[in-house]
């Protein structure tokens, strides 16, 4: 995860580059609620919202009403909360708002709906998030943190999906046609019974430095799941997310290309990192699968296309046999740094490096992170037997 301006000099990168006090509407100061601000603000004007906690009507279930408009807060996420109380959801946006439209640097949390506990966007709505968390929402059907329909589109950048529940796609669910672009976003302990951390139906999108970690799906799909359309995920990782079919990333009748990705300490009874679905075409390059802790690594439906080169597979509790087409890869410890306490960068010694390695390439997604004593992880007897099959 790539770091950003600390908030205050990033809110004066902002302030300066308006170009009069009368394009900023101030919440609470001119406006007791941000409901208020936004239908006081005129397209293009910034909606400044000052730290605080912000409940109640007017500060939950918030709708742009289709204006462009920015809303920013003055303190960023850790300071400025939008608590929903379990009385409604933080966001909607339902008329036609563009991607322009942008939300900056909010906590919101206690969302409940439907869909879309955190936020829903529907009718080909936009809408561009950045600095934000969506902590502890419930999405009812689908979409716990965010939920996406009706040809939306979302871009998301540098935010937290953390806590968050729903049956289907417990952190992100987008669906009908709406696109995504997810940049430097956590994926964390969001659960559903089916794809905890993002489920897309019909619904590109593209990933890059992205972390999918400690999701749990009670039944398919902890981290990723992908239906009907293509896929592209770049510098992603997943760290132990489980359920009961496919502990990472999976889906059916869908294409997706995987580059400089990261599996580790997932767990699944088929397809603890990654589970090709009946018609799936997936393509995975540079990328580690290592350390599953339960289930084959992947799974390949007989319908399915996999291909995976230069990559590197080791010490799964499932073994390092792999499905579909595996050509060109190394089957040697990574060296993580500490993959335990969540460091998956390798140490300057790791084959994964590209100094290290006959491709010249680095494999994985974080490049290399200490030295000193080559690490050696701690493994039970069946994984260590593992190895060996």
């Amino acid at each position: 995860m790539k770091r950003v301006l600390g908030w205050a000099l990033l809110a004066a990168a902002l302030a300066a580059a308006v170009p009069c006090a009368e394009a900023v509407v101030r919440v609470p100061t001119d406006y007791d609620t941000i409901q208020l601000g936004i239908d006081a603000a005129a397209p293009g004007e910034v909606v400044l919202v000052e730290p605080g906690i912000y409940s109640g009507d007017g500060n939950r279930d918030i709708d742009f009403a289709g204006a462009n408009v920015f809303l920013l807060s003055e303190a960023g996420p850790s300071q400025t909360i939008i608590d929903c109380g379990g009385g409604g959801r933080g966001f909607y946006f339902h008329s036609g708002e563009p991607v322009s439209c942008t939300i900056d640097g909010f906590t919101i949390r206690g969302g409940s709906a439907p869909r879309g506990g955190g936020m829903r966007c529907e009718a080909g709505s936009s809408v561009t998030v950045r600095h934000c968390v969506f902590r502890n929402n419930e999405g009812g059907y689908g979409g716990g943190g965010i939920s996406l329909a009706g040809a939306s589109a979302l871009v998301i950048e540098y935010s937290t999906i953390e806590s968050n529940s729903a049956l289907r796609g417990g952190g992100i669910m987008a669906i009908e046609g709406s696109t995504l672009a997810i940049s430097d976003v956590s994926f964390l302990n969001n659960t559903a019974s089916l794809s905890a951390g993002l489920r897309c139906e019909g619904s590109p999108a593209t990933l890059t430095d992205v972390l999918f970690e400690g999701n749990l799906a009670y039944e398919t799909v902890g981290g990723f799941a992908c239906f009907d359309e293509n896929y592209t995920l770049t510098n992603v990782t997943f760290r132990s997310n489980s359920a009961t079919t496919c502990g990472g990333f999976g889906g059916a009748s869908s294409s997706a290309t995987l580059t400089n990705c990261t599996f580790a300490l997932n767990a699944a009874t088929q397809g603890a990192a990654i589970n090709c679905g009946e018609g799936t075409d997936f393509q995975v390059t540079n990328t580690i699968i290592s350390l599953q802790m339960a289930g084959t690594p992947v799974f390949c439906d007989a319908t399915s296309t996999f291909n995976i080169t230069k990559s590197c597979i080791y010490g799964n509790a499932g073994g390092d046999a792999l499905c579909g087409n595996v050509y060109d890869n190394m089957f040697v410890d990574p060296l993580f740094c500490d993959v335990w306490g969540g460091d998956l960068r390798v140490h300057w010694e790791s084959p994964c490096l590209p100094d290290n390695n006959a491709w010249g390439e680095l494999v994985g997604a974080h490049g290399g992170g200490c030295a000193g004593p080559s690490p050696v992880e701690t493994q039970s007897w069946g994984q260590i037997k593992a190895l060996y099959r």
